[in-house]
């Protein structure tokens, strides 16, 4: 769960594709988040992460991805591809489960990816480059950037799809591992899964450049129960950063 955590406060408070040509290309600040996980005996984690973003008219720096959008920031559509770190791990180490700390560690891995974004709904793809577990994962997400008064508001709901190998990658068990355990924990070939998250953002501003952002959001997930690793199919995450555009 810890390179999940510190994936998902790199990524928390990306800028929106569409914005006005007057915000500033450049987002730094800390974020802290408080996340639940679904593996079995593990139990909430705090983390507190600096976050740097780059939003230039064509390259992009997200936290955890790199790329290159073919027209520009403002575009009602465009097309983008990068380099990404991907947020489908797992540390063992994070469980209180004897047993499951005897599993090797799901690490996260560089992904290519490619996005086509039209209005406010993105759809993305990712492809292992790196051999980790050779798997692919499909998105499609919906945002908003709403403002009442000065508040900005932003809800979300996406789906992702992930292949066998990812899945098996984060859910599944080898015989090696299982051997291990002593049988305790049962080898397991994960299927195909899916998750389907739902948040909603609220950036306060504090000065013209500094602003406060709170985000909820609420996961469940398809398929992972039968796995002798996970005890839920739903998590939740709840953040608080203190950011600054230049």
């Amino acid at each position: 769960m810890r390179n999940v955590t510190k994936i998902a406060l790199l990524s928390l408070l990306l800028p929106s594709s569409v914005m006005a040509q007057t915000v500033p290309p450049w987002t730094l600040g800390a974020i802290s988040n408080t996340s639940s996980s679904v593996h079995l005996d593990t139990d909430k984690e705090t983390k507190a992460l600096p976050l740097i973003v780059y939003q230039g008219e064509h390259v992009y720096f997200q936290g955890i991805e790199l790329g290159y959008r073919l027209l520009p920031l403002q575009s009602f559509h465009n097309l983008s591809f990068g380099l990404s770190l991907e947020n489908e791990s797992y540390d063992p180490d994070d469980s209180d489960n004897v047993d499951v700390r005897k599993l090797d560690d799901r690490d996260i891995t560089l992904m290519s990816v490619a996005a086509y974004r039209i209005g406010p709904v993105t759809f993305k793809a990712g492809q292992d480059i790196l051999g980790e577990h050779d798997g692919f994962f499909a998105e499609v997400k919906a945002k908003l950037r709403l403002r009442v008064n000065e508040i900005g508001v932003s809800p979300e709901i996406s789906y992702r799809y992930l292949d066998k190998k990812l899945s098996n990658h984060v859910y599944g068990v080898s015989q090696a591992e299982s051997d291990r355990t002593g049988g305790n924990i049962a080898a397991y070939d994960s299927g195909s899964t899916q998750k389907i998250s739902v948040g909603v953002a609220v950036n306060y501003p504090l000065t013209k450049s500094a602003f406060v952002n709170l985000k909820y959001s609420h996961s469940r997930y398809n398929d992972i129960t039968n796995s002798p690793i996970v005890e839920d199919d739903k998590s939740n995450a709840v953040s608080i950063g203190a950011l600054m555009r230049f």
